[in-house]
């Protein structure tokens, strides 16, 4: 983990899917209560030790436009995206004619939380 994190605060652009923030609030309920992805004392934690306000905006953000893909295609494309160097991906896409883009995320925008990794290298971005 330690590893990982470091690796990833080094990089300078994360990328996002979608593009949208919403508040940490509705992030919250949206992991806690609808995915059921974490507890809700994970999130207490997070406001707490980062000083986030519900207001606060926030995404889902990763290093890897290969990770980033396999959240914006449907499931189905998973196996071919992640079996794939970036280079293939990126032919692959243009091949395939996916006009879908990823959106970049800066961070000096922001600050990701290291705990909140999804097992999939993906971070939540608190914007500031």
């Amino acid at each position: 983990m330690i590893k990982n994190y470091i690796s990833f605060i080094n990089e300078r652009t994360y990328y996002n899917s979608h593009g949208e923030y919403a508040p940490f609030s509705e992030i919250r309920e949206l992991e806690v209560y609808e995915r059921d992805n974490y507890p809700r004392e994970t999130f207490d934690e997070w406001q707490k030790k980062y000083n986030i306000k519900d207001e606060d905006l926030c995404i889902w953000v990763t290093k890897s436009k290969k990770q980033a893909y396999t959240y914006l295609l449907p499931a189905a494309y998973y196996d071919d995206i992640i079996n794939k160097t970036d280079k293939e991906v990126e032919q692959w896409i243009e091949r395939e004619g996916i006009t879908s883009e990823l959106y970049e995320i800066n961070d000096k925008d922001g600050f990701i939380i290291p705990e909140s990794d999804d097992g999939d290298n993906g971070f939540l971005f608190i914007k500031r």
